[in-house]
């Protein structure tokens, strides 16, 4: 080991008294935030975010154990919570230290763009690493101080969250962990295991939560006294908690006046200006629901109390998630914004109910389509697919449903793939435009069956935006995600299950036409028999006990789910596309003939900058 200071120099610091601060005053006097990785770079000042001062004097209490952070997004937990505790944690009171991100990309990214430079920046931390090339006590995952360490970990790995004992466990966006690493069973267990021999042990978790009855950081927060942040009214001075049911903008002739936005107290019932928030979050108390509760501090905050956030900010979210009544937009509002889970809807829609979207269309795609998109699922003996018109607000239509029968190993002319290649090649007349509209993408599900073919099938069209496709189960997962590379040099996209099928049923659970409604043809020609609505509703959302933890599993109550599979791939293949549908709808009004773009512009990337193929 090459250290920055001698070892000598690194003992005798060890053995000198250092003088008694806590959190906030340590990262007040030594803390300097560096530049380019936070909104404000500079000397730390914990009077900037006052509502963090009470959680980081429970970090470095010796009476807490635990401190449990169920926030929006933007409020300095990062910086607040996680790197001034491990600062704290490295010079004011040495401790084997875990970090434990989401991933192992979370980890290293966390690690290099935020940890390394708080070290490098901060004085009283600068001189506690090694310097040396290739030396173990500062690696990527490890950091050794005089007297302590960091081990940085990812909850997808047991491997890296096991072996080292562990007095300060600093778990970040645990709600996007897994379930289970596999034999080794649940991450979180296994870090809180390594503390096990510390009578002083402290077990720190932030994260946005999820969904409702699934979250882990709700489930630890209900365990603890479950404190929120209260500021007065600069008007009469009551306590109270900000809410967004209380946030106030008035309309002008249908458009919201943002300039106007206020806060309506609960008390006096007057309107307060945001020019009031930093007064107010000056004076701000964090009060328990259950002070019985020992040990275990939980705080829950909303974007609402950022500095760095205005309320007209939040306002135009709103409105945007309400507007095209998107409930992705609205359940991110929810968590990010708010730092609340996101509550399932219990309603079920049924075959009957879809009876009011069956209309008659005046031609094979109807005038509000911009976007064709497919969706295939892959059997031994047969490929379904269906292809799925969208417009405004994804709005939806749909356009065709076919069962091409045959064996899906035979490549031949006359075999299922060069059928489906026939259909995907295809032109639809569309109503009101001069052209026909042609396919834009297409996503084919390689997770089953014929993987290879669907492999082979897709490298060779790449030009038209066919790509395979694989489910991925559990909370968090995005409908699309990032392509790997699959052995045919193909990208292989992750599509999220769960995600697309909640999209799916909450925009089926709207009742009249608009952003998010779903259409379909009431000829039954066109493949939307009522086998077709029998398998899209084949699959409900319950609830079940696991571990003592309420969770959401989907639930197939009919054997052919083919049809909800084809709709959930055709939407991962909208959102791989993300195209701008205003546009697309101006380009459309101001074409001659009043034509759509018939198919993606030629050239387009749909894969992430830096995959190749």
């Amino acid at each position: 080991m090459s250290p920055a200071r001698g070892w000598g120099a690194a003992a005798l610091e060890t053995l000198t008294p250092r003088e008694r601060l806590d959190l906030p005053a340590w990262a007040d006097r030594f803390r300097v935030v560096a530049r380019g990785t936070s909104p404000e770079a500079g000397p730390w000042r914990t009077s900037r975010v006052p509502y963090l001062r009470e959680p980081m004097e429970a970090i470095s209490d010796p009476d807490v154990e635990r401190v449990i952070c169920m926030w929006g997004s933007q409020l300095g937990k990062t910086d607040g919570i996680l790197l001034n505790s491990i600062g704290y944690y490295a010079a004011q009171d040495p401790s084997p230290t875990l970090l434990v991100q989401p991933t192992e990309i979370a980890a290293l990214a966390f690690v290099k763009e935020r940890v390394d430079p708080t070290f490098r920046n901060s004085p009283a931390l600068r001189g506690l690493l090694s310097t040396g090339k290739r030396d173990p006590d500062n690696t990527a995952v490890f950091k050794a101080f005089p007297g302590a360490y960091l081990a940085c970990a990812w909850a997808t790995s047991a491997v890296s969250l096991a072996s080292r004992p562990i007095r300060v466990v600093l778990a970040d966006e645990i709600d996007r962990w897994p379930l289970s690493t596999g034999k080794d069973g649940d991450p979180w267990a296994q870090a809180v295991q390594r503390t096990s021999n510390f009578h002083n042990r402290k077990i720190v978790a932030v994260s946005t939560p999820l969904i409702e009855g699934e979250s882990r950081i709700e489930a630890l927060y209900e365990e603890t006294d479950q404190r929120r942040c209260y500021v007065p009214c600069p008007l009469c001075g009551v306590l109270q908690v900000l809410t967004w049911e209380r946030v106030r903008y008035k309309t002008h002739g249908g458009d919201p006046d943002l300039d106007r936005i206020s806060y309506n107290c609960e008390h006096c019932d007057r309107l307060v200006d945001e020019r009031d928030k930093p007064a107010m979050l000056a004076d701000c108390s964090w009060q328990p629901a259950h002070p019985q509760v020992e040990r275990r501090r939980g705080f829950q905050l909303s974007a609402l109390y950022s500095p760095w956030v205005r309320w007209r900010e939040l306002a135009e979210e709103w409105i945007r998630a309400t507007g095209n009544r998107d409930r992705n937009g609205l359940q991110e509002f929810v968590n990010l914004r708010l730092g609340e889970p996101w509550a399932v809807e219990a309603q079920q829609v049924t075959a009957d109910g879809l009876d009011r979207n069956r209309i008659d269309y005046a031609a094979p795609v109807p005038a509000g389509v911009l976007v064709l998109t497919a969706g295939v699922d892959v059997q031994d003996n047969r490929l379904e697919v269906e292809i799925v018109g969208w417009g405004e607000g994804r709005q939806t239509w749909g356009i065709h449903y076919a069962i091409l029968a045959g064996d899906t190993s035979d490549k031949t002319a006359a075999g299922p793939w060069a059928k489906l290649d026939a259909l995907l090649a295809r032109s639809w007349e569309a109503e009101g435009q001069a052209q026909p509209l042609a396919l834009w993408a297409t996503c084919i599900d390689s997770g089953g069956h014929r993987t290879d073919e669907v492999y082979e099938f897709c490298r060779d069209r790449h030009a038209r935006n066919v790509f395979p496709v694989k489910g991925r189960g559990g909370g968090g997962v995005p409908i699309i995600g990032k392509p790997t590379l699959n052995k045919f040099r193909s990208p292989l996209y992750p599509v999220g299950d769960d995600a697309a099928k909640e999209a799916i049923y909450s925009r089926l659970q709207l009742q009249t036409p608009g952003p998010g409604y779903c259409n379909f043809p009431r000829d039954a020609s066109t493949g939307y028999d009522s086998e077709w609505f029998r398998g899209l509703l084949s699959e409900q959302k319950r609830a079940k006990v696991r571990g003592g933890r309420k969770v959401y599993v989907w639930i197939q109550r009919y054997s052919r789910n083919e049809p909800l599979d084809c709709r959930k791939y055709a939407t991962a293949a909208l959102e791989l596309l993300n195209p701008d549908f205003p546009a697309l709808a101006a380009a459309r009004a101001a074409a001659t003939g009043g034509a759509a773009p018939a198919a993606a512009p030629k050239g387009r990337r749909i894969l992430s900058p830096g995959v190749r193929w």
